[in-house]
């Protein structure tokens, strides 16, 4: 669970556009 928030903190620090699931 923490992981995946970490993953997408990442993911929407180089993209504009976070993507989930």
């Amino acid at each position: 669970i923490e992981q995946s928030y970490s993953v997408a903190k990442v993911i929407h620090d180089e993209d504009p556009v976070p993507v989930q699931g």
